[in-house]
């Protein structure tokens, strides 16, 4: 099914991106659309644009990008849309899409940034750019019972093993490095449980969640491992094996899928 998406706010549209192949519907959309000069929001997993968005994207600065025919760019010139009209329309096969908001006044402090693009180095929790009665009708909709409704984008602690981890030279913001990431953090829904999400590399795609510990090495809570020759343990009921981590500096881990408890 295909459900209609509306404007958020008067905006300028800035940019429409289209890309085919990344999900099982034939074709993506992205659109990007500016509050003011430094609030930025995009809607990701568009199936279909609106006769009105179609318009703006063939009258846009559209271009391939560069080693990817799949993908194409168009820059429009701040064409305006009004609060509560239609944009395009989402669901189909994949079902889900994304929504997001940029704040250019505002800065991710990871502890590697080099390895981000601009969208995650600036990223923020939309809602909270709602006026007071909208912010709680959507933060009533999430089923997060703490004061971050949103969850936490950015949870890098230098030094420890907690945060973002890259396998090589693979970047945050490259979709062909996915299998490559590796992230020790807390749950975007539990906030009093962590997990290791893992993309792939040194075992199959998925999640370990465990109620994190504050002392001995299984279960450790990430923020407390630190490169101090110790190996810890992680397991997660529920599911077979064991992962083992090590920091072997404050940039650096091994890390190992095993059997057994």
């Amino acid at each position: 099914d295909l459900f209609s998406l509306y404007s958020p706010g008067d905006v300028y549209i800035t940019s429409i991106t289209s890309g085919t192949g990344f999900t099982q519907d034939p074709t993506d959309y992205t659109i990007y659309f500016a509050l003011c000069k430094d609030v930025i929001g995009y809607y990701n997993h568009v199936k279909e644009l609106s006769p009105a968005l179609q318009q703006i994207e063939a009258n846009g600065n559209c271009r391939q990008n560069q080693g990817d025919s799949n993908y194409q760019y168009c820059e429009n010139k701040l064409d305006t849309i009004s609060a509560g009209s239609e944009m395009g329309k989402v669901g189909r096969l994949q079902g889900n899409f994304d929504f997001g908001l940029i704040d250019i006044s505002k800065t991710n402090n990871f502890s590697n940034p080099q390895r981000y693009g601009f969208r995650s180095l600036h990223v923020q929790c939309p809602y909270d750019y709602y006026d007071a009665a909208n912010k709680e009708k959507f933060f009533n909709l999430i089923t997060r019972n703490d004061a971050k409704q949103c969850g936490e984008v950015m949870q890098d602690i230098s030094g420890t093993a907690q945060g973002n981890w890259f396998y090589s030279t693979a970047r945050a913001y490259s979709g062909s490095d996915w299998d490559k990431h590796l992230s020790l953090a807390y749950d975007n829904k539990e906030p009093n449980v962590q997990v290791v999400s893992t993309g792939g590399t040194f075992t199959t795609a998925g999640t370990w969640k465990f109620t994190p510990q504050n002392s001995g090495q299984t279960n450790r809570n990430f923020a407390q491992v630190t490169p101090d020759g110790n190996v810890y343990c992680y397991e997660a009921t529920g599911q077979e094996g064991k992962i083992l981590i090590q920091l072997t500096s404050a940039a650096e881990l091994k890390i190992e899928k095993q059997s057994g408890t």
